[in-house]
């Protein structure tokens, strides 16, 4: 393929080599790229040929370039265009890859943008060329500097040194991010793994062990890891998981390498060039680590790749007379199928399993920050509630300068990551599925099945790789059934689900709009305009007579007083529907993140009173992308069927108010019913008397 190269000397390249083409060409080219929109032929003849006779220099040109393979016209037509990929396009995409991409950043960023060309430019066209410059070197150092950003948050040395290096050759400077960036949440939770990970280590000892990490992609797993792996005393060899043994126990080798004695290398080296079948491969493998006679452990990410012809092998590998601990890193909607695998060839004993629980609001927090304020507080659970307990949400945000927009963009990386989810889940799947995406919901099952063939406009083959695909994801947990109220008895955030055929909708509203995010936009916009919800109606009436139960303002806050009954431990619970509740000692905070248009199910909260109590009290802050004047995602539920709800007033979003009022009937449990698509809300300070 033919790519102009605009940074460092202007040229025109194949994967052969470059390819001759004279100055002016090239300028040629690099206007048309860069204005990139058809442009009349004698436009672009008085711009490079000013003097006269611009068009016949013009054709000229154009046929040296369509000897070379690049064609700029079709026949005589009067406009031009030149839509070949440059390499300028190729550095958004180099920017965050992995650490083995750091040797394509010389070859893109040799030298100031489009060099060579002032000569083959008219007076007329050097300002222009000026401009151009000064803005590819704007973008180049945007992108260099967002790639050093994230370097620095994976902790990627060498790449850090590399982009350096680039940008001083290029005479930019760049700026090291602030700590904040460099935080991770998941490091608050690395403690318990790295207990964990002792733990195995100490059985390893004896006899090589398998730990088994659980947890939803983009939750921090590989960061949590990497933060308790710190302090573990072993060499570590990280690689992902492949299908085919053969090529596993060769990338196996590779990473390898670099951890044994100077002396056994020579020999891996001569094993690797053999290219023997994996059994082979692993036996000989076997034979310089016994040599070694050193302590090793494996990460192996991505385990839901894992096939059973691969099984064999940890059974092999499990009977090392070595210290050898095998760590193996999967998602929970892959957990059952590898726990099957791995149950027919690991015994129990060499088996640990190890679940990461979701990030909840307070794992967002740096520790070297200052205690929240309230505009701290909703920063940080804008955020909170934007990420959905997602780490690589939540460190692409946590930049972001303040105040934050209601919806923040998504950032690249985590669509990545919730498109990479979706098709590890579906695989084939994934496309048919994602019309469902533009749906507003819940929706039913009915519903979801007819807009699915409406979408393929296909015959049978195509009905019944609907309903597969349905089937799959709901197996998966991509889809979940939504009732139209979900009961939560406090403080342990147990909760219930009344029986019934309940519509669908999306597990998560982050991934529905990754997913939505690769349809077409008239393909969304007609889904959308042509499907209604078929959610239930909110069962908590509230007739337009009723007042709102009115709040008093609570100017300032310097702790949580403790909730009535003892939480022993912050948890977080994930319901269905959207909603994520944490619950602490001094706090409980109910996030939900959504969009507009969609019927989220009614939450009830549930908190049990003392015997012959009469009034209740509370204290609460909402944040709501709405105008909560007259908007009440809050209200009071009665205990009696049949009775209307009562709202609960929230002059401001953003602030702490206090409520308080009678209870519905001595020792009665008071009721607190949630409805909103995209809120955080905190409750504190609840007593009865």
């Amino acid at each position: 393929m033919l790519t102009p190269n605009l940074l460092g000397a202007t040229s025109l390249h194949t994967v052969a080599g470059p390819v001759k083409v004279s100055a002016k060409g090239l300028a040629l080219l690099a206007y048309l790229t860069l204005e990139d929109r058809p442009i009349h032929r004698e436009t672009v003849a008085n711009l490079l040929w000013p003097t006269g006779g611009g068009l016949g220099s013009l054709r000229v040109e154009l046929s040296k370039l369509r000897q070379a393979g690049v064609h700029l016209s079709s026949g005589r037509a009067p406009l031009l265009r030149c839509t070949l990929p440059t390499d300028w396009a190729q550095l958004e995409h180099v920017a965050t890859a992995p650490i083995a991409a750091e040797h394509t950043w010389p070859q893109l960023l040799r030298g100031p943008p489009l060099g060579g060309l002032d000569d083959a430019m008219s007076p007329a066209l050097l300002p222009w060329l000026q401009s151009q410059r000064a803005r590819i070197s704007a973008q180049v150092q945007h992108t260099l500097q967002h790639a050093l950003s994230h370097a620095v948050q994976q902790g990627q040395s060498a790449h850090i040194a590399v982009l350096e290096d680039r940008a001083e050759a290029l005479g930019l400077t760049l700026a090291h991010p602030p700590d904040v960036q460099a935080f991770h949440p998941a490091r608050a939770q690395a403690g318990p793994l790295a207990g964990e990970l002792l733990r195995a280590s100490r059985l390893a000892e004896r006899a090589p062990h398998l730990l088994l990490l659980v947890g939803r992609h983009g939750s921090g797993r590989r960061e949590l890891l990497q933060a308790a792996l710190e302090q573990h005393p072993w060499p570590v060899a990280h690689l992902d998981a492949v299908a085919h043994p053969t090529l596993l126990v060769m990338s196996l080798m590779m990473r390898l390498l670099p951890l044994l004695r100077e002396d056994l290398r020579p020999a891996l080296h001569a094993l690797m060039a053999r290219s023997l079948p994996a059994a082979q491969a692993m036996t000989a493998l076997s034979a310089l680590l016994l040599e070694a006679n050193a302590p090793l452990t494996v990460v192996m990410h991505g385990a839901e790749a894992l096939s059973e012809e691969v099984a064999p092998l940890f059974d092999f590998a499990l009977n090392w007379p070595l210290p050898f601990l095998l760590v193996l890193v999967t998602t929970d909607t892959r957990e059952a199928a590898l726990m099957q695998l791995l149950g027919r060839h690991v015994r129990p004993e060499r088996f640990t399993l190890s679940r990461s629980r979701p990030l909840a609001a307070s794992d967002l927090h740096p520790p070297e920050l200052p205690p929240p304020n309230p505009p701290g507080e909703r920063h940080l659970f804008q955020v909170a509630r934007q990420s959905e307990g997602w780490a690589t949400a939540a460190l692409a945000l946590l930049p972001l300068p303040q105040p934050l927009p209601q919806r923040a963009p998504m950032p690249p990386e985590v669509r990545a990551v919730l498109i990479g989810e979706a098709y590890q889940v579906l695989n084939s799947h994934m496309a048919l599925l994602a019309p469902l995406a533009a749906l507003p919901g819940p929706f039913s099952a009915e519903t979801a099945l007819h807009t699915l063939r409406q979408a393929a406009r296909g015959g049978g083959s195509e009905q019944n790789l609907a309903h597969q695909a349905l089937e799959r994801a709901l197996q998966s947990g991509l889809l979940e059934r939504v009732p139209a109220h979900l009961d939560v008895t406090l403080p342990s955030g147990q909760f219930s689900v009344p029986d019934g055929e309940h519509p669908l909708a999306f597990r998560s509203e982050l991934q529905r709009a990754a997913l939505a995010g690769t349809l077409d936009s008239a393909l969304r916009a007609s889904l959308r305009q042509s499907e209604r919800s078929d959610s239930p109606p909110y069962s908590g009436h509230i007739p337009p007579s009723t007042p709102p139960l009115p709040v008093q303002a609570v100017p300032f806050r310097s702790t949580f007083s403790s909730l009535p009954a003892a939480i022993p431990a912050e948890t977080t619970v994930s319901l269905p529907g959207g909603y994520r509740l944490h619950l602490a000692p001094n706090l409980l905070t109910v996030l939900r993140l959504g969009a507009r248009g969609h019927h989220p199910p009614e939450l009830r909260l549930h908190q049990p009173t003392p015997p012959g109590a009469r009034h209740w009290q509370f204290s609460f802050y909402l944040e709501t992308p709405y105008n909560s004047a007259d908007v009440f995602p809050l209200c009071l539920l009665p205990i009696t069927d049949g009775e209307s709800a009562q709202p609960i007033s929230v002059p401001e979003s953003g602030q702490w108010y206090r409520a308080c009022g009678p209870l519905p009937a001595p020792g009665a449990a008071l009721v607190l019913g949630i409805r909103a698509h995209d809120l955080v809300l905190h409750l504190a300070d609840l007593s009865f008397t």
